[in-house]
């Protein structure tokens, strides 16, 4: 008992694989006389004869419904671990960054203590410090600059989390002339 398979060979050409029941298989070429010979879709690339003559198909290739399903649930468990770590992380960098505004804030204070005998207090108290906001700061905080005459002469800096932001929740943070700096209360 033999089968007998049509196939195009890896180099194009048509070839007759015969294979016959304990013997070894030869590959002899072919002449195609059929149109369908010429269209290449005699046999498909996927197929090959099983030891009674049945052609058995490959497996295709690829993932399962079940493996994609194992996938997604292994990524929105990550997800749901680092998306809350990551908003803490942003929350504490945005902080850091109105930290570091309010030093730039009293060491000009203290340098036009110097030269002014007084601190610059008020509306325009960043501008009269030749200071503005950066952007990374600005988007998150509100930076008031309070004064009084003293004696002796005294400012408060204060950053307060604009409302609607994730810094909402994280409190204001200080600075005086003092450099006591405080955050929630306590110190930086």
């Amino acid at each position: 008992m033999s089968a007998i398979i049509r196939r195009r060979s890896s180099i194009g050409a048509d070839v007759t694989d015969q294979r016959e029941l304990g013997k070894q298989s030869t590959i002899m070429p072919v002449r195609s006389s059929s149109a369908n010979a010429t269209d290449g879709r005699l046999t498909p690339m996927n197929t090959r004869i099983a030891t009674g003559g049945e052609v058995e198909r490959k497996r295709q290739r690829g993932f399962t419904l079940i493996e994609l399903m194992i996938t997604v649930a292994i990524i929105g468990i990550l997800a749901a671990i680092a998306y809350p770590s990551y908003q803490q992380h942003i929350v504490k960098t945005n902080r850091t960054d109105a930290q570091a505004f309010l030093m730039t804030v009293a060491q000009k204070q203290q340098q036009r203590l110097m030269v002014t005998r007084s601190y610059a207090g008020g509306d325009d108290a960043l501008s009269a410090l030749q200071l503005s906001v950066p952007a990374n700061v600005a988007r998150s905080y509100d930076v008031t600059v309070t004064s009084a005459g003293g004696p002796p002469p005294t400012f408060t800096a204060t950053a307060t989390p604009k409302s609607g932001t994730s810094q909402t929740s994280d409190g204001n943070l200080s600075i005086d002339q003092a450099e006591n700096k405080l955050w929630k209360g306590n110190a930086w």
